[in-house]
C-alpha cells in the first residue's frame, strides 16, 4: 500500500492503514554508497525503495553465522597403538540469523552429513569406531551459505615406553611401567624412587638422545642398551631399545629426563 499526500492537509493520509502497513511503506533510497560497514549494511551498499523499517532492522542486526560444537566420549588424545575405540560424538548447533541447511561431521577428509532436521539446530548424535590416527571436527552452514566449524578432536595411537627397576640386565619389559607418550618425540621425566642395588630402565620402540640426571648432566654415554622384539597391543612385534644403568648403590631417588623419539 502506498501513502498518499492528502490534498487539503498536504500531509500523508495513513487512515486505514495498519503501524506494520505504515513502517512497510516508508521507504528509503539513496545512490550514495555508505561509507563504512554498520551493523548489516555494507561499505559500498545502496538502497532502491527499501522500507525504513528493514533498514533499521538491518543496521541493528548484523546476520550472524550459525554456531557449532563438538565433544567426544572417550575424549580425543593418545592411546595405545592396537586400541580400538568406539566413540560417541555430540554436536550442538546454534541457529543464528537464517536457518541452518547442513551439518556435517568431518573425518580426516570425508564428510558425513547429518540426515536428521537440522534447520533450527539442536543436539545431534554420531557413533563411529576409531583405531587408527584421526582428526574429527563439526561444520555447519545455514541456508545463505554462512559457515562455522567447531574445534579439531584428535586421536592418536602410538606404542608404548616401557620404564622401571630390575635386579638384572633387563632382557624383556616384564615388570615394567607402561607409558603411552602423548607426542612423538619429547621429554618424558621417569621419578625411579630410592632403588639402592637396582638398574634404571628405559624401553623404547625408536631411541633416546639426551639422558639427564637430577642435576642437569648428560648421563647417555653411562648407560648400556640391548634391542628386544616385543608382540605389542597392534599384533605386531616391534623392535624395542633398552637403555638401563649400572646397579646403583647409593639408595637415593632419582628422577631421570629421558628426549624419545618414537619410530
Amino acid at each position: 500500500m502506498k501513502l498518499e499526500m492528502n490534498p487539503i492537509t498536504g500531509r500523508l493520509d495513513i487512515s486505514g492503514m495498519s503501524a506494520s502497513e505504515v513502517a512497510q511503506a516508508l521507504t528509503y533510497t539513496t545512490t550514495e554508497p555508505v561509507s563504512a560497514t554498520v551493523g548489516g549494511v555494507s561499505e559500498g551498499e545502496t538502497f532502491d525503495s527499501v522500507p525504513l523499517v528493514e533498514v533499521v532492522d538491518k543496521i541493528l542486526h548484523k546476520p550472524l553465522a550459525p554456531v557449532v560444537s563438538l565433544s567426544a566420549q572417550p575424549k580425543g588424545g593418545s592411546y595405545e597403538k592396537g586400541a580400538v575405540l568406539t566413540v560417541e560424538l555430540t554436536a550442538v548447533a546454534t541457529r543464528k540469523t537464517s536457518d541452518i541447511a547442513m551439518l556435517s561431521y568431518i573425518i580426516n577428509t570425508e564428510a558425513e552429513s547429518v540426515s536428521s532436521d537440522v534447520s533450527k539446530g539442536g543436539t545431534f548424535k554420531h557413533t563411529l569406531v576409531v583405531s587408527a590416527n584421526t582428526t574429527i571436527k563439526a561444520s555447519v552452514e545455514d541456508v545463505q551459505g554462512r559457515m562455522a566449524t567447531s574445534a579439531e578432536i584428535k586421536y592418536a595411537f602410538r606404542n608404548p615406553i616401557y620404564w622401571g627397576l630390575t635386579d638384572d640386565v633387563p632382557t624383556g619389559i616384564e615388570g615394567l611401567n607402561k607409558i603411552i607418550p602423548t607426542t612423538d618425540s619429547g621429554t618424558l621425566t621417569a621419578d625411579y624412587g630410592a632403588y639402592d642395588s637396582k638398574r634404571f630402565v628405559m624401553a623404547v620402540c625408536g631411541s633416546v638422545g639426551d639422558v639427564l640426571n637430577p642435576s642437569g648432566y648428560k648421563i647417555q654415554n653411562s648407560l648400556r642398551n640391548n634391542q628386544v622384539e616385543v608382540e605389542c597391543l597392534d599384533g605386531q612385534t616391534h623392535q624395542y631399545t633398552i637403555y638401563y644403568s649400572e646397579v646403583n648403590t647409593q639408595g637415593t631417588a632419582y628422577p631421570v629426563r629421558w628426549n624419545y623419539k618414537l619410530s
